[in-house]
């Protein structure tokens, strides 16, 4: 109803939509940000040189595009780009009026029954307490604020640096450093790159494997927008559903392109990290590729196709950023000091261990009493702050 009171909680991008479209429904709305600017993790959790590995064609909202000349030349945005681009959205739609900066949610409580609102405690930026009462609360505080740390035994005697890849920052921190990076997603892809430019060595370290497929195709047209074919299409006939064409026939197609241009249809370009099986729609792709070549080089120096390799296939391939090699272990099984013991028995020293092992999606904490209505979203939850 008009003049329903709502907190939404965060004002990342999903935030500022839920702020925009309940505004025009007419709500009252109130958006908490914990930090000083909008963006939520692609303001707090970002680093240099980042990009979105979505294009600037799917990335925007539906109520407003981005700008030709956003991101630059690049098809895929930079982090700064796109933060500029929810900067915009909040002034298109008049947002700003409803944001208040340097307000962390620490707490929401339902109220008596079913429909009597919700107190929110929240901390003001001088450190104050306040609570206040609204309607109905929209937690919009993202997936990424609880980095997920393995144990690892003798973790706590490792002599270096050791911390997750949400802290990471710069270039700088490898500098000189002997590297060992945990994770095989986007994020521990882009500080490999990072890494082999600056450091003394550089290690991966791979558990289950990832399979590396281009942000962008042949002329440098986004993948994201050419992934139309004759078995993907609005409407699909039930024996092709039944007996996925669409896999079937894309796998081998992607495969084929694979081998004949990279010379591996394990991954674009990928020789070492690979996974099984290698199908489509069966992984997560892994669309940061800058760092494959120097995690190919100790394994195509040992091939003996290197020659045609080297001919054919590696000027293309091949970076023209000067860096060292990246050597692919398996997963850590211990940690002795300066030492990283790995699964296989081999053993590394290192001074940096980045553990880019993503973050968990942790559920609040409930106190109290269960809702009393059938449908009640919460009772009594703890929302924790981002990490920064």
């Amino acid at each position: 109803m008009p003049g329903t009171s709502v907190c939404v909680i965060g004002a990342g991008p999903s935030g500022l939509v839920a702020a925009k479209l309940l505004g025009e429904r007419e709500y009252d709305v109130t958006v908490f940000e914990a930090g000083s600017e909008i963006g939520g993790t692609f303001a707090n959790k970002t680093y240099e040189d980042g990009r979105l590995v979505s294009s600037k064609y799917l990335t925007p909202f539906s109520d407003l595009r981005m700008d030709e000349h956003m991101g630059g030349a690049a098809n895929h945005p930079t982090v700064a780009s796109y933060l500029e681009y929810l900067r915009r959205y909040c002034d298109a739609f008049a947002l700003w009026p409803l944001l208040r900066f340097g307000h962390a949610v620490e707490a929401v409580r339902a109220l008596g029954g079913d429909g009597d609102g919700y107190a929110v405690r929240v901390r003001a930026p001088d450190g104050r307490i306040e609570e206040r009462t609204f309607d109905l609360v929209a937690v919009c505080s993202g997936l990424h604020n609880v980095p997920r740390v393995p144990t690892i035994p003798g973790l706590d005697t490792f002599t270096g640096e050791v911390f997750h890849s949400s802290a990471y920052r710069r270039k700088e921190t490898f500098r000189g450093k002997r590297v060992v990076i945990v994770g095989t997603g986007e994020t521990a892809m882009d500080l490999v790159f990072h890494a082999v430019q600056v450091a003394e060595t550089v290690t991966l370290s791979v558990r289950r494997g990832f399979l590396s497929v281009p942000a962008e195709g042949w002329g440098g047209v986004p993948l994201d927008t050419i992934i139309t074919n004759a078995f993907e299409h609005s409407h699909a006939h039930p024996l092709a559903t039944r007996w996925r064409l669409k896999w079937r026939v894309t796998t081998l197609v992607i495969r084929l392109m694979f081998v004949l241009s990279t010379g591996t249809s394990r991954g674009y370009n990928q020789w070492a990290g690979t996974t099984w099986p290698i199908k489509r729609g069966y992984h997560i792709l892994n669309k940061s590729t800058a760092a494959m070549p120097y995690i190919n080089r100790p394994l195509k120096s040992k091939s003996w196709l290197r020659f045609i390799f080297n001919k054919f296939t590696t000027p293309w391939l091949e970076p023209t950023v000067p860096g060292v090699d990246c050597h692919t272990k398996p997963p850590v099984a211990s940690v002795r000091g300066s030492t990283i013991i790995f699964a296989d028995g081999s053993e590394q020293e290192a001074d940096t261990l980045v553990l880019a092992t993503g973050y968990r999606q942790a559920r609040a904490s409930a106190r109290g009493p269960p809702p009393a209505a059938a449908g009640r979203a919460l009772s009594l939850i703890h929302i924790s702050e981002p990490t920064r």
